[in-house]
């Protein structure tokens, strides 16, 4: 987790002779951002897991998987909001489950809790970790025209929700991963999906993965 307070990526261009900063239009989700605060998705060092999750944002249960098809969660909730949002953080790594060490590979925010997600299973956030916001800028109750300009055109679009899924194959990689380290290529996957109800979003998913 890193301090933050920005929550847009930009480019820098120039116009006229002036160097000037940009929005970029990009649906990849990389983290999301409470109040001053970053939680990166699938980050290469201790830094993005449960673990150093409940350090940061407080503790919280984390919740094992029924079964193999579901994944070990986290939840809080904002208690000095208008109105209640809920992020749950979200793993399929089998990672160390002594420490609670799972590598934090998406999240989804909303307005109630997900399915299959108790709302006495959610720790309260601090005032000091809203609002909440995609790194990116995408936030609940933003229009619809403000979710488009930030991730641009979705793949699908299936009765309210917004498909933004990509998937690519890096050939050169470098970081500190043991796959990077020894330059194994690896394959990327980033979805995001959102609920927009009547025009207005209600509902952010976001997942994140590099493997090899």
């Amino acid at each position: 987790m890193v301090p933050s307070s920005n929550y847009s990526r930009t480019k820098q261009i120039s116009m006229h002779g002036r160097v000037r900063s940009i929005p970029v239009v990009d649906s990849i989700v990389r983290g999301v951002i409470l109040g001053r605060t970053k939680v990166q998705i699938d980050n290469d060092d201790s830094s993005s897991t449960f673990g150093a999750l409940s350090r940061t944002l407080g503790t919280t249960t984390i919740v094992r998987p029924a079964n193999a098809h579901e994944d070990f969660y986290a939840c809080y909730t904002t208690v000095s909001t208008p109105s209640k949002e809920y992020i749950v953080f979200r793993s399929n790594d089998m990672g160390n489950t002594l420490s609670g060490d799972h590598r934090i590979l998406g999240f989804t925010l909303s307005g109630r809790p997900p399915n299959g997600v108790k709302s006495s299973e959610c720790a309260a956030l601090g005032s000091e970790f809203v609002p909440i916001a995609t790194e990116n800028g995408i936030r609940l109750g933003m229009s619809e025209p403000e979710l488009l300009a930030i991730a641009g055109k979705p793949k699908s679009v299936r009765e309210g929700q917004y498909y933004f899924d990509r998937g690519w194959r890096v050939s050169k990689p470098t970081g500190t991963l043991s796959w990077r380290r020894f330059g194994h290529p690896y394959d990327v996957t980033s979805l995001l999906e959102v609920s927009v109800v009547k025009g207005v979003v209600t509902k952010i998913y976001a997942w994140y993965l590099e493997s090899d």
